[in-house]
């Protein structure tokens, strides 16, 4: 039988809601697309909970102006204070973060939730940039498959000697025009 005293904590709730963009499409897989799938409640719970988030939100605080006191903890300390939740059928993120004291519990569940938006935000620039980079490829293939068609129809319409009917007849029309002009100045000088 043992008893040990322990320092008392406080814990701080937050709760973030998590909107869920729709995926973005960048191709189909054949073309080489490929499409960014959402990311489920549960992975981005793991995401919260992940040593990079506390390393993150450590960093967060740090640059906001707090001293180490104020933060009083470390990465790992930070990592094993956070409990995440997601309440059945939501798409709702219940944080939970202790800390020696109330001021504390709150400055680490403020850090905590500002660095993970900031993630999310880098995470979607950065899937915005990838997609506008594949459409750009994507679209600098179709041009050189577009000229390259019209290349080959181009050699195909010379080695068969096939005729533009649109051109022919603009030429024809043309002709015909300059004719009847001709016409009606001699029928002028007669």
């Amino acid at each position: 039988y043992v008893t040990r005293r322990t320092a008392p904590t406080r814990q701080a709730h937050a709760q973030m809601i998590l909107v869920q963009n729709s995926p973005t499409a960048s191709g189909d897989g054949s073309s080489g697309g490929a499409s960014t799938p959402m990311e489920s409640v549960e992975t981005q719970m793991t995401m919260m909970q992940d040593q990079e988030m506390a390393r993150r939100a450590l960093a967060h605080l740090t640059d906001a102006g707090n001293t180490p006191d104020e933060i009083g903890v470390n990465a790992v300390q930070l990592n094993d204070a956070i409990d995440v939740e997601n309440p059945r059928d939501t798409n709702l993120i219940d944080l939970f973060v202790k800390g020696k004291s109330p001021d504390q519990a709150v400055l680490l569940a403020q850090g905590i939730c500002q660095s993970f938006m900031t993630w999310k935000k880098e995470i979607a620039q950065r899937n915005a940039e990838e997609f506008m980079t594949n459409l750009e490829v994507r679209a600098n293939r179709a041009k050189v498959e577009l000229d390259n068609a019209e290349q080959a129809e181009l050699a195909f319409r010379k080695a068969h000697q096939i005729i533009d009917a649109a051109a022919q007849s603009s030429a024809l029309l043309s002709q015909s025009t300059a004719t009847d002009a001709q016409v009606q100045d001699l029928n002028q000088q007669l």
